[in-house]
């Protein structure tokens, strides 16, 4: 088994011929909305950009799991 951490909650898991997706935040750096309204400064997000060899992991996803929603 594999772990890939893209950012924050998003990576995937690598075992075998599996590739599960956990948590997708693929936006771009800064194109969604801040979660948070009155207790911190607002940043949109994702607040990270995504790393370099993402797009070659992701094109061998096979399943998706989503744990949360805002």
């Amino acid at each position: 088994m594999k772990i890939h951490h893209l950012r924050n909650a998003t990576f995937v898991i690598e075992s075998g011929a599996n590739f599960i997706l956990v948590d997708p935040m693929l936006s771009g750096k800064g194109k969604l909305p801040p979660f948070a309204y009155f207790r911190h400064k607002l940043k949109r997000n994702p607040i990270v950009s995504l790393p370099d060899n993402a797009s070659q992991i992701l094109n061998k996803v096979t399943q998706c799991l989503i744990t949360h929603s805002q």
